[in-house]
């Protein structure tokens, strides 16, 4: 059997659906730290929303709800919401004929406060009471996932529910018991096929309802939450280091998640076949004192703000291993103005220095498998060898090490845009000796190419070095040695750019990405800056919104993220009223994944009802975020906003 699609569980899963659909809930504003309390501190995930009511409110307060309310968008809407409101009957008319109901509610009862859900993994109730070898435990792990709703005054309404809801299990061949499980009374589920264990509790205690499954016969974790509901015990999920940096970090918000990084970790060891190499792996990526990743959501919370989205991962001490990696020392926004330009749909930039990446990531690897990657790097340098007894190239210190903070990474799209429209990305970094790295990176294309001359050119006084594509590495891609070479050829990584890929160190810049664009950054760095993105409005608009000093910095400019979405759509609707002449139907089938994504919503919506961009664009703003080490851990945040005030 299987427990998702267990009768009780697709009737139980899709009222709750439409519980979370409905949009249409009381504000009851609570302390987040008030949910956190009501789990036990083995909850491996807790997601508590604040008052689902108010996120509606607050939706109405963006950009996008005013899009949405734009008279020229008026003909798709009504269309859209005509097809839901349809659908929602329907699965409401289908649940009560399911329940086979003589006297269905008038409304299924919405809850009128918090909503909160809790994740927890366990072993069976025999490897609950530790008399079971490790491997038993593993193979019994079950999954416990509780949903906690205030009903507030429809707390009859959900109670009649929950036994209507019980007694059709009952009908179905179901085991159905009523049973005190943490001093409140509970329906207790059980399904009739045994080979995929299924466990369902119902109960209502005060004004709370909790539903909860599980997968195996273990019932501590509902009983520890159904202790929990009405009163405040020792144990919580509140209490854990990592919730309380947390929440200090990201403060209230209209959706807070929580990922208890301890029980994860307790998790993987358990599982674990060998506990002491579990261990060393878990210290060796610097994971032992993360102690938990959280995210919260704000939507409209500030001024010219649509969504923020703020994200901490815990650390308790020094960042070691995969944190330190992912928190570079904080500098100020450094962008290259010949490079950055006002076509640029967004960036990255980010303060990371090459050669302490390297290091990183080498010491990672030596700790958690004890593997040198360094001696594996300078193995396969060897090939740079070159006659009259000159050494291989130290890669460490000959190429990264002669890169700089920062990295940047930019991308736009010509116009004009249509589905085949791609992205094109040119990365790079800063230079300390361009003569040096110049060198030594002309030695490694060199070893790694075979050779061959035709894979690099001279542009403005600077070499283009050319990845090789699958069809230029001899036979069917194979890296075979061109004829004439006499070189034993090692394949370079195939290049992943349409059109085929380069990397060039020009002025003060190593630069990677398509050939055209590389070509391009070689010329624009021997200019005067030309329409940089720093003298763009929408731009300077939306660096008031990024700190001073990051580590990292993101930017997008949504407007031409949108532009380039709004013109796909519209060319795949005109290639589906347009298909070839003369091709037979099936040879008609849409290959494009645009086109069949837009035929299958075509059953709810008429494109063709799609409103020009250019009426459209106002209300597309751009998304700003950046990452920073702080003494709570690495804190992110991203901020989704209006547009630019006119």
């Amino acid at each position: 059997m299987n427990a998702a699609t267990h009768p009780f569980v697709r009737r139980t899963g899709l009222l709750f659906c439409l519980l979370f659909c409905a949009l249409d809930l009381p504000s009851a504003k609570a302390d987040v730290r008030d949910a956190a309390r009501r789990l036990p501190d083995d909850t491996v995930v807790m997601v508590s929303v604040e008052s689902v009511r108010d996120l509606r409110d607050a939706l109405k307060r963006t950009s996008w709800y005013e899009l949405y309310q734009d008279p020229a968008m008026q003909p798709l809407v009504r269309q859209i919401q005509e097809k839901v409101r349809q659908r929602v009957a329907e699965g409401i008319k289908k649940f009560w004929q399911e329940m086979e109901l003589d006297a269905p509610p008038e409304e299924i009862p919405w809850p009128e406060g918090r909503l909160v859900l809790g994740f927890s993994v366990s072993g069976g109730a025999a490897q609950a009471g530790a008399s079971g070898s490790a491997a038993d435990t593993a193979e019994d792990t079950g999954l416990h996932v509780v949903l906690l709703a205030d009903m507030g005054s429809r707390v009859e309404q959900a109670r009649e529910l929950m036994r209507a809801l019980s007694a059709d299990a009952g009908d179905s061949g179901d085991t159905v018991e009523r049973r005190d499980v943490g001093g409140m009374e509970l329906d207790v589920i059980t399904a009739e096929e045994k080979s995929d264990y299924l466990r369902v509790c119902t109960g209502v205690k005060d004004t709370w309802l909790l539903v909860n499954f599980n997968t195996n016969d273990n019932m501590s974790f509902i009983e520890s939450v159904a202790k929990r509901l009405g009163r405040s015990l020792p144990g919580h999920l509140g209490e854990k280091p990592g919730f309380a940096s947390a929440v200090r970090a990201l403060g209230e918000a209209d959706v807070f998640v929580f990922v208890n990084a301890d029980g994860l970790k307790q998790l993987a060891a358990d599982k674990a076949k060998d506990k002491g190499k579990a261990k060393t792996m878990i210290e060796g990526l610097g994971l032992d004192n993360v102690t938990a990743l959280a995210t919260t959501l704000q939507i409209a919370g500030r001024r010219n703000q649509n969504t923020c989205t703020k994200t901490l991962l815990a650390v308790q001490g020094a960042k070691q291993g995969v944190p330190a990696l992912l928190s570079p020392a904080s500098a100020p926004l450094r962008l290259n103005d010949r490079l950055v330009t006002q076509d640029a749909v967004g960036f990255l930039c980010a303060n990371v220095e090459p050669a302490g990446w390297y290091d990183g990531i080498a010491g990672i690897v030596r700790k958690a498998v004890f593997f040198d990657i360094h001696m594996m790097v300078q193995a396969v340098m060897m090939a740079t060898a070159q006659g009259g007894g000159q050494p291989p190239v130290q890669f460490r210190d000959e190429v990264l090490g002669q890169m700089a903070a920062p990295f940047f990474a930019t991308w736009k799209a010509d116009r004009p845009y249509t589905t085949s429209t791609t992205a094109k990305v040119l990365m790079g970094f800063s230079v300390r000796d361009a003569d040096r790295l110049d060198a030594a990176v002309s030695r490694v294309h060199h070893a790694f190419s075979g050779g061959r001359e035709d894979l690099r050119r001279e542009l403005l006084g600077h070499t283009l070095y050319l990845l090789p594509t699958p069809g230029s590495m001899g036979p069917e891609g194979t890296g075979a040695t061109p004829p004439g070479t006499g070189q034993r050829q090692i394949q370079f990584p195939l290049a992943t750019f349409q059109g085929g890929g380069a990397f060039a160190v020009a002025g003060d810049h190593i630069v990677f990405g398509p050939v055209e664009e590389v070509e391009q950054a070689m010329r624009s760095l021997q200019k005067d800056p030309a329409r940089p993105l720093t003298s763009d409005p929408m731009f300077r608009y939306a660096r008031e919104y990024l700190p001073s000093q990051a580590a990292a910095y993101y930017y997008r400019n949504d407007r031409l993220n949108a532009e380039m979405a709004w013109a796909m759509v519209q060319q795949a609707v005109q290639e589906m009223s347009n298909p070839p002449a003369g091709a037979p139907e099936k040879e008609r089938v849409p290959l494009n994944p645009i086109v069949i994504l837009l035929q299958e919503l075509g059953r709810y919506v008429d494109w063709s009802e799609l409103p020009d961009f250019k009426a459209m664009e106002k209300y597309w703003g751009a998304t700003v975020g950046f990452v920073q080490a702080r003494s709570e851990g690495i804190y992110c945040e991203t901020t989704v906003l209006k547009p630019r005030p006119q």
